[in-house]
């Protein structure tokens, strides 16, 4: 996959207009949608690279509380998604 190579990554953060933090920005958007596709793109970076996961967990403090609402909700898509999220 693109993201699980390293050279690919780089070109992901160095050449294109990307930043972690945007993600982190869109994740406080008033858009529940945006919230949890910004937190989702967040985890799959996390997932595909230890390098990020070591720099986002040293960046930025996501508690547990951010995905509850997102746990809790009644639509079975937003729960699973939320759900593989808690478990990056």
């Amino acid at each position: 996959m693109f993201l699980g190579n390293n050279q690919s990554s780089a070109i992901i953060e160095n050449t294109l207009d990307f930043s972690y933090s945007h993600l982190i920005h869109l994740m406080e958007s008033s858009n529940l949608n945006v919230q949890l596709k910004a937190s989702n793109a967040l985890s799959t970076f996390i997932y595909n690279n230890s390098r990020v996961h070591l720099y986002i967990s040293r960046q930025y403090q996501l508690s547990f509380n951010y995905f509850e609402k997102f746990l809790q909700n009644n639509n079975d898509y937003i729960r699973c998604i939320a759900a593989f999220q808690v478990c990056l």
